[in-house]
């Protein structure tokens, strides 16, 4: 078989961009490329099957603001100094906390790098706007810059490693203990034939009365991953 030859004379971007990825490692550090390596970033180490990121997506997070515990947490010039929401690290905060919804307070606290790690988002490149309020930030370029900025929330991997341990049981017995055919069944049985299993498994975790323990035969039957498990009996 013959493979194609890269067309060396077309160039490639550099940002990713439009992909689904999930936050293997966190943490807080610099890269030379930002204002020569002065600036404290928050760097998402994201693998993804749709893209190859060759380094990590950078946020920026402003002044007054130092590097510790070997890049996993950053203290503030003062006790109650807060992220500033027009720094990309704040926006990113916004973006999802208040836009896509996902519960963070319960992970932690944003000056801690490991709360990122395990989430998954879709990713698209997007154009930041510094142009107003009078000042003189990105002038060079108008006050705009490109950023990869999370637009879908798809689960958090280490939810299905926690809810998994104390789930674990025989497969006779969780496919024995299955509630019948009723609404929420149904509904993950819709789910599973249109999706691939580990999308699947990630958007299950997100229903509410899942998680109960009325359900926990039919969380255990979800987490499995052989053709034993409900994804595949959903799907014949």
């Amino acid at each position: 078989m013959t493979t194609k030859k890269a067309d060396l004379w077309t160039p490639v971007d550099s940002l990713p961009d439009d992909f689904d990825g999930w936050i293997s490692r966190a943490t807080f550090g610099f890269m030379q490329e930002y204002q020569g390596g002065q600036t404290p970033l928050l760097l998402l180490d994201v693998e993804s099957e749709d893209v190859e990121l060759s380094r990590p997506i950078a946020f920026s997070i402003g002044n007054g603001w130092s590097i510790g515990d070997q890049g996993q947490t950053i203290q503030g010039e003062k006790p109650d100094k807060r992220i500033t929401r027009n720094s990309k690290y704040g926006r990113l905060l916004v973006r999802v906390v208040n836009e896509l919804g996902v519960d963070m307070r319960a992970r932690g606290e944003p000056t801690t790098a490991s709360v990122w790690e395990g989430l998954g988002f879709h990713w698209k490149r997007e154009e930041l706007d510094y142009s107003t309020g009078g000042g003189a930030i990105l002038a060079e370029t108008g006050g705009k810059t490109q950023q990869v900025m999370p637009t879908a929330y798809l689960g958090d991997r280490t939810a299905k490693k926690a809810v998994a341990a104390p789930a674990a049981r025989t497969r006779a017995a969780a496919k024995k203990e299955a509630p019948t055919e009723d609404g929420l069944t149904a509904k993950l049985t819709k789910m599973a034939k249109l999706m691939e299993l580990e999308p699947f498994q990630t958007a299950a975790l997100g229903i509410p009365e899942l998680q109960t323990t009325a359900n926990a035969a039919l969380m255990a039957a979800v987490l499995e991953d052989s053709n034993d498990g409900f994804w595949a009996q959903a799907r014949g």
